[in-house]
């Protein structure tokens, strides 16, 4: 008896053990296989490049703790969103990136799946997936929580411009320890450059590799040099930080 009880005891202490929470979680989405728009060539090298630093020795993502999504279409979206969101609420950190087609509609923002049709401007909430969902997602965990948008393009479904418009809306942080970036500004395009990867995510990525416990708010006001080259044009990313620390916070604590 005394036996069984150490035993019940031992597991119950296994399942609560705080080592099951993960201290860094990420999902990365890649769009690039569009079957109603055009396709796009750099989103599914975007997240396999992301994932390869995240789960590098300098950053020490988990690759568990690290969700690959290419290609998805609005059912896959939103199931790895759902699972996302409940990983994400026993992180300490959690970082969504989605690459690919995304625009406003009616006033909302939202990032499209690979089977989207959006053949009238009302099909969006059944076609898409709110761009807010994902920040949702991300927003629970504890310490700090950073959605990444590499997706403001021209409108590709004209049947929607009646009610969509070039790039996304603005987008504010509403919670503490957010960090929400865009590729570009509010209203304005992202260009696809000419390299395997698109020009924001590839200054991103060099970024981050150059110094993963950089504070945030430098990380990513510091890519504008660099986004615009690779471009070869006016692209001018953009962040937004929500109640952040005054000592330095980064992806990766020094």
């Amino acid at each position: 008896m005394v036996r069984a009880l150490f035993a019940f005891a031992a597991l119950v202490a296994l399942i609560s053990a705080p080592a099951l929470a993960r201290d860094r979680v990420a999902l990365l989405i890649g769009n690039g296989a569009y079957e109603h728009t055009g396709r796009l060539r750099n989103p599914t090298n975007d997240v396999l490049a992301m994932y390869a630093l995240l789960t590098s020795p300098a950053l020490g993502f988990d690759g568990r703790d690290v969700e690959v999504v290419e290609n998805g279409d609005r059912r896959a979206m939103a199931r790895a969103i759902r699972r996302f969101r409940q990983r994400a609420s026993q992180a300490d950190t959690a970082l969504l990136f989605f690459s690919g087609h995304g625009m406003e509609i009616g006033g909302q923002n939202y990032l499209i799946p690979t089977d989207a049709e959006l053949k009238h401007p009302g099909d969006a909430d059944f076609d898409a997936i709110p761009l807010d969902a994902a920040v949702a997602a991300a927003a629970s965990a504890s310490r700090l929580s950073v959605v990444i948008f590499d997706a403001c393009r021209n409108n590709s479904f004209p049947s929607t411009a009646r009610n969509g418009s070039t790039g996304f809306r603005m987008v504010t942080p509403d919670r503490p320890g957010q960090v929400i970036a865009f590729s570009t500004a509010p209203q304005e395009i992202a260009f696809d450059g000419s390299a395997a990867l698109s020009p924001y995510t590839q200054a991103l990525t060099e970024a981050i590799a150059a110094d993963p416990s950089l504070d945030v708010r430098k990380l990513f006001t510091s890519l504008g040099a660099k986004t615009a080259r690779y471009a070869g044009g006016p692209q001018r990313p953009f962040a937004r930080f929500g109640d952040l620390p005054a000592e330095d916070i980064a992806l990766i604590p020094a």
